[in-house]
């Protein structure tokens, strides 16, 4: 009988020791997901700012269709005076 409770003691000792094992395991795997959580949070806010930096240096379409409006009558203009000469 004392050699079968020696036994189940003994399982017992390894089931505790993989089960802090498994609990390290838990908290490092956490900690990886925090950082990486992180990491994203931070890789959003830096492509968002690229995006706002090239809106902001690009033309809306509005003010192209404007300028190509205003070519377009300078172009006219310019033909209407070779023709007059």
């Amino acid at each position: 009988m004392s050699e079968q409770l020696d036994r189940i003691e003994q399982v017992i000792m390894k089931l505790a020791d993989r089960f802090d094992s498994m609990q390290q395991d838990v908290s490092s795997i956490k900690q990886q997901l925090d950082r990486i959580e992180q990491n994203q949070n931070d890789d959003v806010i830096a492509m968002l700012s690229v995006v706002k930096a090239k809106l902001e240096t690009t033309a809306s379409k509005e003010e192209v269709s404007a300028l190509a409006r205003i070519q377009g009558e300078q172009q006219l203009r310019i033909e209407l005076l070779k023709k007059a000469e």
